[in-house]
């Protein structure tokens, strides 16, 4: 089988056919192989329930009662016994049984049908009984209990039964005289063959469904290419030198489809492209007098390369025109820039000479800035030593009342003193007196007393010397107290007018400084100022020079423009 491109149009479409054709006989296969396993196994399962039917039919109801009843084999129970055992040999069932309807966790066998020569299991007799489940799985088919509880004969659906394999059984119920259900009756058949069947159909028709949709693709393919993948590779192989710039196409595709219609409108996509490369080339070559009219509303092409040819011959006019301007201009601004560069020249000379003056001015306020400096440096040392002789007299005014003060305590103890040798010249006399009275017995006490009393006056005597003297300090210390205080206030006032100098010579001095620092601020200025006299005046000469470049260039701009072949002007639009 060829392999089928996924990248080509006939490759997809095939592919796409393919797979819907694959899944239609698939779905198909499925539905098919599914009806016939259904009718397979409706058919075993009705041969089953007829088999069923067939051995209910044979059992009496009052006798099933009965024999159920007492659980005592009679002869009707052995005649039965046999036809049970003969239709099971005849029919070929796996397992053919007679159950009682009454059940719980068990079921109670009236009889089995059983063939000695195949059989290999015990046989169930009368009463045996058997659990519905075992190993956890129900033994019996669901529709056992269907059976029993609804009275209509029915068939379960396919199932495993061991080293049987699958099997299918059929059930029909034992009715008495009033319809009820009193007993069962299953035939269970081995189905493998039924099963083998639908697999080996499954089988032939997944090979049928393979080799149908490999040639089917084959087929497929080959008309696909042949009606589409060919056009479209000689459409494809066009388009890809018209991509690359070649515009001399041969198409030899003429059909009446889609495909023979995409040819032609290729052919005429040539013949445009031809057309607009012709018209391309006269533009190229200076030729705007084209006159290009548009196909259609929708021809943008031809629209945009007149709106293209229309705005050259406007720009180019303007350009015309703008270039006589420009020259004129030229010439202007060259005068004017020659007549700015003789100003800046002289400017800058006028700055030069100024910024000169200003460099002197500034070095003579920058030499008196620093004498005010220096006086206010002076001003300050005196300033200081005067302020240390005020602090001085302080001092002194403060030891001069010291001595006041003590001097004020020794005159207190000189009254002292006089007071003791007043009272101690008392206290003689009272002695010589009392020493009087006493006659004889007195005389010493007299001489004793008369010495004190000389001795108190010679100490009120020196005593009133001493406070004389030191009246006589108090009054000059006082004094110079005063003398002190008066200096001390003179220094006062001379440190305070210092102080005021002081400030006075340091304001100068911050003025100067001021002054100072806005004449080098000025001669800064004057020195940018002329750098930009300077540059404006190199920028001058610069503009004279590009003036002169740009008339020559001018020129040289018409020149190029007279190799365009422009149309008479016309309005804004028309082409």
């Amino acid at each position: 089988m060829n392999k089928i491109n996924k990248k080509t149009i006939s490759g997809k479409i095939s592919l796409l056919t393919l797979v819907m054709v694959l899944l239609s006989t698939a779905a198909i296969g499925i539905f098919s192989y599914w009806l016939y396993r259904n009718d397979s196994i409706a058919s075993y399962g009705r041969q089953a329930m007829g088999i069923a039917t067939s051995t209910a039919a044979l059992i009496d109801p009052a006798e099933f009662t009965s024999i159920m009843a007492s659980q005592e084999k009679d002869d009707y129970w052995y005649a039965t016994k046999k036809a049970v055992d003969r239709i099971k040999k005849s029919t070929n069932v796996v397992y053919l049984y007679i159950l009682d309807s009454n059940y719980s966790d068990s079921f109670t066998y009236f009889m089995e049908g059983y063939d000695s020569s195949t059989s290999t299991e015990e046989e169930l007799d009368l009463g045996a009984t058997e659990l519905r489940v075992m190993d956890g799985e129900e033994v019996y088919a669901p529709e056992t209990y269907e059976v029993i509880q609804t009275g209509q004969p029915a068939f379960s659906s396919i199932y495993q039964s061991g080293d049987f394999g699958t099997m299918i059984s059929g059930l029909a119920p034992i009715l008495d005289d009033h319809n009820r259900v009193i007993g069962v009756v299953g035939a269970d058949i081995l189905v493998n063959d039924m099963v083998q069947a639908s697999n080996g159909f499954a089988i032939r028709l997944i090979i049928m469904t393979l080799a149908f949709c490999l040639v089917f693709s084959l087929l497929n393919r080959w008309l696909l290419t042949g009606m589409i993948g060919k056009p479209i590779k000689e459409l494809t192989s066009a388009s890809d030198k018209i991509a690359r710039g070649n515009i001399q196409v041969d198409l030899k595709l003429h059909t009446d489809d889609e495909i023979g219609r995409l040819a032609d409108s290729f052919r005429s996509l040539e013949a445009r492209s031809s057309q607009q490369t012709t018209m391309l080339e006269k533009l190229a070559s200076g030729d705007l007098t084209l006159q290009i009219q548009p196909s259609s509303p929708e021809d943008s092409m031809n629209i945009a390369m007149a709106d293209m040819v229309g705005n050259l011959n406007n720009m180019f006019s303007e350009v015309n025109r703008t270039a006589e301007f420009v020259a004129r201009g030229s010439n202007q601004i060259a005068d004017g820039a020659q007549f700015l560069a003789d100003g800046s020249t002289k400017q800058a000379g006028a700055v030069e000479h100024l910024s000169l003056s200003a460099t002197d001015v500034a070095a003579k306020a920058k030499d008196s800035a620093d004498m005010a400096k220096k006086a206010a440096s002076l001003a300050q040392a005196i300033k200081e030593n005067a302020e240390t002789g005020s602090q001085q007299m302080d001092k002194m005014m403060q030891a001069v009342e010291d001595i006041n003060e003590s001097s004020r305590k020794i005159s207190q103890v000189m009254k002292i003193i006089d007071n003791i040798a007043f009272q101690t010249n008392i206290l003689a006399l009272n002695a010589a007196v009392e020493a009087a009275r006493a006659g004889q017995y007195g005389k010493g006490f007299a001489v004793v007393a008369e010495e004190v009393r000389s001795l108190a006056g010679k100490s009120a005597a020196a005593a009133k010397d001493t406070g004389a003297l030191i009246e006589d300090s108090m009054t000059k210390a006082s004094l110079g107290s005063q003398i002190a205080a008066d200096t001390a206030a003179s220094l006062a006032d001379i440190v305070s007018g210092i102080a005021e100098s002081n400030l006075i010579i340091e304001a100068i001095a911050d003025d100067f400084g001021e002054q100072t620092a806005a004449i080098e601020q000025l001669h800064a200025a004057i020195d940018q100022v002329s750098m930009v006299i300077q540059q404006n005046s190199a920028n001058a000469q610069q503009s004279a020079a590009a003036s002169e470049e740009l008339r020559s260039q001018s020129a040289a701009l018409k020149e190029l423009l007279s190799q365009f072949n422009l149309r008479s002007e016309l309005p804004p639009g028309k082409y």
